[in-house]
């Protein structure tokens, strides 16, 4: 094969020439009328009837295509091209019609030369999918991304006239994709951030990938009273440039001052690039950006810090709906990841002081437990001691009431080990390294059965939640001096131990016993701590304690806790 220039090497037969250009630029498409209307006779291609069986061919195929299609006649690369086509032209369209290539493209000229050459000269064929190049449509370098074919074609005599080239756009598509992929990467990464300096900076580490959409970003966190903001991260912009300072002031000469308000903003807000903000950092591209976009963060809880993103544009992209959506749902995504971390903070603040206010309870409680079991045992032993002494002085005068003083000796010993043996499992017990209620409950209703014939049973209502230890731990406490008492005072032959999860916890220790006395349900007997230090204990939880006789004898002993403090999920 063959190339040949716009002058034929051969002759047509004569033919009506509206008859020619009737089948020629039939139909009913834009381009097909206003070929109908050119003087082809003063055109490079000269007039239609001459033109080889082929060239009309290809030209009739390339008008009836959907596809953005085009042909490029002749050493020139002369631009002829259907309605889809036009499309890709912009402002370009209808003068590029009948221009050659390097008028029409200049832009991107160097990068089709070659393949046109290749498949005008050498007869070959070339494309490639999601092509990428800045084109010249609407007035600047706009990304522009297509899959591309070339094909030569050849007339009858085996000579090449031109190339078809058929150039679906994939702009829209590929940058979607692009955009897509770094707002799911956005949703993904700020997970995991427990505050909002953490989120602000995950976000800045995500928007750093996507040097495209973003070129740069400055990630700012504003003070309670407006004030002022300051820097958290930063992405593909040095700190301290004029659009990136350490600390943005309301009352600053900063471009950007008037954005650091309490008073409300719209979410989103474009605006246009000023000397006062250069130098700008280029992102990906070869030229800085024109527009910034500012995200004014406000998340519906009020108590949340607000936050202040201010964002390049790209530069070879205009401003449409696609991509204002873009900044919109990002802006979303940043203010969303802002609510859940500020609860997070929030929430382990909360089981921070919970477990400090437990340990400090739990610190005292061991002291107190020390202090009672130092005071019993002394006061025990200082007893038999007396009961001895007083005891060995009625042996050596052959006093026969000396065996009885022996025999109370003896019962207060007992008592001193009873009562050091209660304080010591009040020790163990608090310190018991299982953290799910229902397994502390199994355990003790083992412990309370272990001396008696009393009957234990352990309930649990509802799906069981994660508790702090701490407050497991203590639950556990309240519990066991509730079936003490049950078993030593009221004679209890069944406990009921009940742990309820619902959107309250409520924990219940009920039995068949005596019941407590009215006048005991307050404070407890006099000169014991048992009813007392329940109390004590449920109030430095935050729970509701109840001590209730129950109709139908025995008692009840309640704690509600809300679920809010009480469950770690």
């Amino acid at each position: 094969m063959s190339a040949v220039g716009t002058s034929l090497p051969f002759a047509r037969a004569a033919a009506p020439a509206g008859a020619w250009r009737a089948r020629l630029f039939g139909g009913a498409s834009g381009m097909a009328l206003r070929m109908r209307q050119i003087d082809w006779e003063n055109t490079p291609l000269g007039a239609p009837e001459s033109w080889s069986h082929a060239m009309r061919t290809t030209l009739g195929l390339c008008l009836g295509s959907r596809l953005p299609s085009s042909i490029y006649w002749g050493p020139q690369h002369i631009l002829l091209y259907n309605d889809a086509f036009a499309s890709l032209l912009g402002t370009k369209h209808p003068w590029a019609l009948l221009q050659s290539a390097e008028s029409v493209w200049p832009e991107i000229f160097d990068l089709m030369l070659p393949m046109l050459r290749a498949s005008y000269y050498h007869g070959e064929s070339a494309g490639m999918e999601d092509s990428p190049s800045f084109i010249n449509r609407r007035g600047y370098l706009e990304e522009f991304y297509c899959t591309y074919s070339y094909t030569p074609i050849v007339n009858e005599y085996d000579a090449i006239e031109g190339v078809l080239i058929t150039v679906p756009e994939t702009s829209t598509r590929v940058i979607a994709e692009r955009r897509l992929h770094t707002l799911q990467r956005l949703g993904l990464s700020t997970r995991r951030a427990r505050h909002s300096e953490e989120t602000l900076r995950v976000a800045a580490e995500v928007i750093a990938e996507n040097p495209y959409d973003v070129p740069f970003a400055s990630l700012y966190l504003c003070d309670e009273d407006g004030e002022q903001a300051k820097l958290c991260a930063v992405a593909n912009i040095e700190t301290g440039a004029p659009l990136s300072p350490e600390v943005l002031r309301a009352d600053s000469d900063s471009p950007l001052a008037h954005f650091v308000t309490r008073e409300p903003r719209p979410l989103l807000q474009f605006i246009d690039v000023t000397a006062a903000m250069q130098p700008l950092p280029l992102g990906a591209w070869q030229i800085p950006a024109q527009q910034l976009a500012v995200l004014s963060l406000v998340s519906p809880d009020t108590r949340a810090p607000r936050a202040v993103v201010v964002a390049g544009i790209s530069p070879h992209k205009r401003l449409d709906d696609d991509h204002i959506t873009f900044f919109r749902m990002l802006a979303d995504q940043v203010m969303r990841a802002l609510g859940e971390a500020f609860a997070h903070q929030q929430e382990d603040d909360r089981i921070k002081a919970l477990q400090t206010r437990a340990r400090v309870a739990q610190q005292e409680e061991r002291l107190r437990i020390a202090r009672d079991l130092h005071d019993t045992l002394l006061q025990s032993v200082q007893g038999m001691q007396f009961l001895l002494e007083a005891g060995l002085d009625r042996v050596k005068a052959g006093d026969p009431s000396a065996a009885d003083l022996f025999s109370r000796a003896l019962n207060a010993s007992k008592h001193a080990v009873a009562e050091g043996r209660e304080v010591l499992s009040l020790l163990r017990s608090s310190s018991h390294g299982v953290y799910d209620l229902s397994t502390r409950l199994d355990n003790l209703c083992a412990e309370l059965t272990t001396e008696t014939d009393a009957r234990c049973v352990v309930e649990v209502e509802g799906l069981e939640r994660n508790l702090d230890p701490s407050l497991s731990s203590e639950l556990q406490v309240i519990c066991r001096e509730a079936g003490l008492n049950a078993v030593r005072h009221a004679n209890a032959r069944v406990i009921r131990l009940r742990a309820i999860f619902t959107d309250d916890l409520v924990v219940e220790v009920t039995d068949d016993g005596a019941g407590i006395r009215e006048d005991f349900i307050n404070n407890g007997r006099p000169g014991h701590y048992g009813i007392r230090g329940m109390r004590e204990r449920a109030a430095t939880l935050g729970a509701q304690f109840q001590v209730q006789r129950r109709p139908g004898g025995g008692t009840a002993v309640r704690l509600t806790l809300p679920g809010n403090s009480a469950y770690l999920d």
